[in-house]
């Protein structure tokens, strides 16, 4: 969304100027909008091409004090030892006037350490485009809010998807609940 600078010059006329390089937050998903979990999974889907589909054991819009989120549990003791999840957008996203991504989630204490994956895929050539940005983080069962930085992508003008990837490290069950994905 464009942001405006409106103002009354002492003649009366009105001025509109676009202020550029202003960027808002944006939100990539909240997963509020979603009625129930078949409604979640026609947007967040497995990537086909990555094989991994059945190391997520269940994906679910889950509820908590009027809070919707994506609960992802995944057995990274079976090959390829990796998981994906993704969302297509319908249409290109411009994301080139945000420099960060964040991400509010949270693991049990009982999930094994796996590493998180955010990635940003180019609508013309996902198989060679995308952005990477790990994290770990704690596992003791509070939300936390994960911050990257995505100023170095180059294709943020042609965003076609999004995933997230868990990737095996201590090869177990696993478990994250993910929220408020969102641009600034």
């Amino acid at each position: 969304m464009k942001k405006w600078l409106i103002s009354v010059a002492l003649s009366g006329i009105l001025l509109a100027i676009p202020l550029a390089g202003i960027a808002e937050t944006d939100v990539i998903d909240d997963f509020q909008s979603y009625s129930n979990t078949a409604a979640l999974k026609k947007v967040w889907i497995f990537d086909p091409y990555q094989g991994a589909a059945q190391l997520i054991t269940s994906y679910a819009l889950m509820s908590e004090k009027n809070n919707k989120y994506l609960e992802i549990k995944a057995n990274m003791a079976d090959e390829p030892y990796f998981a994906v999840l993704q969302k297509q957008f319908s249409s290109t996203r411009n994301w080139s006037a945000y420099s960060r991504v964040t991400i509010k989630y949270r693991r049990p204490y009982s999930a094994s350490r796996e590493e998180f994956i955010f990635e940003i895929l180019d609508a013309a050539d996902w198989s060679h485009k995308w952005q990477s940005v790990p994290w770990y983080g704690p596992d003791d069962e509070a939300w936390h809010t994960q911050t990257m930085d995505i100023s170095a992508c180059p294709w943020l003008k042609n965003v076609g998807v999004v995933r997230v990837v868990i990737k095996a490290k201590d090869y177990g069950m696993t478990t994250v609940d993910i929220d408020d994905m969102q641009l600034k």
